[in-house]
């Protein structure tokens, strides 16, 4: 009779079992780890989702350091053409006048 009423005592529902012993320790290792599982994987995820984003940005970056450094280039390629050609005209205009100083 006293084991009876022990046991009800025991079976209510929404009572968990919980003793400190081994077996118990040892379920209660299990589900950490699987849990940690859990939340590891969906770390990972997260986390590789935050490095695409952020590889993306760096990318976009890369690119219009690019495209500046190109405007650049072109920028002073003009001005040494444009420096090339007044060059070239001054010594035309200066061999003309050296024509026409002999031719006189």
């Amino acid at each position: 009779m006293i084991l009876l009423f022990q046991l009800s005592l025991m079976a209510q529902p929404g009572r968990k079992l919980m003793h400190p012993g081994p077996g118990n320790r040892l379920i209660a290792d299990s589900t950490f780890i699987v849990l940690q599982k859990v939340r590891d994987s969906m770390g990972v995820v997260e986390l590789a989702r935050r490095d695409s984003i952020e590889n993306a940005k760096q990318i976009n970056i890369l690119v219009q350091q690019q495209k500046d450094s190109q405007a650049r280039r072109k920028r002073a390629a003009f001005i040494r053409i444009a420096i090339g050609l007044g060059l070239l005209i001054v010594l035309v205009i200066g061999l003309r006048r050296k024509k026409k100083i002999k031719a006189s």
